[in-house]
């Protein structure tokens, strides 16, 4: 048996943490604007695209839930590019999910 360690350069975005296997793309990641955060940690969410059960396809169904945390992803493919926040939010009946702020929005308490 032969042992061979093969050797990767990557480069990464100082701003997402994302590899790129080159400078110039992790470059052009890094100059990618920023998204402002719309939610703290410890916020409480509920989902805005609502989806009905099979029995019941036209009854919503929103769950609520807390902002545990986020991470910043480079988003390429919308017309401007930029660094999205992406939420990770902890739902009682879903569990953890991660969500972009434009399927969520804050529970209003009273």
């Amino acid at each position: 048996m032969k042992r061979i360690v093969l050797e990767e350069v990557m480069y990464e975005c100082g701003v997402c943490k994302t590899r790129f296997p080159s400078k110039t793309s992790a470059q052009r990641c890094e100059k990618l604007p920023i998204e402002k955060k719309e939610f703290k940690i410890g916020n409480s969410v509920t989902n805005v695209s609502a989806f009905g059960l099979a029995s019941e396809p036209r009854k919503p169904l929103y769950f609520t839930g807390k902002v545990i945390g986020f991470i910043l992803r480079p988003d390429h493919i919308v017309e401007t590019p930029r660094h999205r926040v992406l939420y990770t939010i902890s739902f009682p009946r879903w569990g953890v999910r991660d969500m972009y702020a434009h399927h969520i929005r804050l529970v209003n308490r009273q």
